[in-house]
């Protein structure tokens, strides 16, 4: 299956699931044993019907830790620290961006929670195209936490030399 048809797939697989609070909260559990061992930790504000992770940007700036969302800035991913939920505005495909200026530099961070449609047991995700993560991975060391549920789990072997695979996959059985 090529990566469009994964997507395809993926999304209506993912708008299907159901009895998403309680397997958020799993998730989110789950997230919480990296959240504790990290400082500085770049996450997505979730959209459309993703994992939420309001609750997640939540919790971590709840415990004092730094907080950085990504923004595209000239075709380029970087990310920019969050201080609270008010710092949110929308920005490229309607996604919620930081309004800050803050940037980081990818080598400070040493988590980062990462979106997806489809992953497979390799632990490659296939995403929504564009390569940003992909091409932020190779910038940074920090540890990588896909999220996501279960069934957007796919037995197949989707991924190209571009690729980044994540260092663990939480879902509400995995992780």
């Amino acid at each position: 299956m090529d990566k469009n048809t994964i997507r395809k797939w993926a999304r209506e697989k993912r708008a299907a699931i159901q009895n998403r609070d309680l397997k958020e909260a799993i998730i989110y559990k789950k997230a919480e044993s990296y959240i504790d061992k990290a400082s500085l930790i770049a996450i997505y504000h979730s959209f459309q019907d993703e994992v939420d992770t309001l609750k997640l940007i939540q919790m971590i700036l709840d415990k004092k830790k730094r907080v950085v969302c990504p923004v595209i800035e000239d075709g380029t991913m970087i990310f920019r620290e969050v201080f609270s939920m008010d710092d949110f505005q929308v920005g490229h495909f309607g996604v919620m961006e930081p309004k800050g200026e803050n940037g980081v530099n990818p080598r400070q961070i040493d988590l980062v929670f990462i979106p997806m449609l489809a992953f497979n047991a390799s632990m490659y995700r296939v995403g929504y195209g564009k390569g940003y993560y992909d091409r932020f991975l190779i910038k940074t060391d920090a540890k990588r936490v896909g999220l996501a549920f279960e069934a957007q789990y796919i037995n197949e072997q989707f991924e190209d030399e571009y690729d980044i695979a994540c260092s663990v996959i939480l879902t509400e059985e995995r992780g």
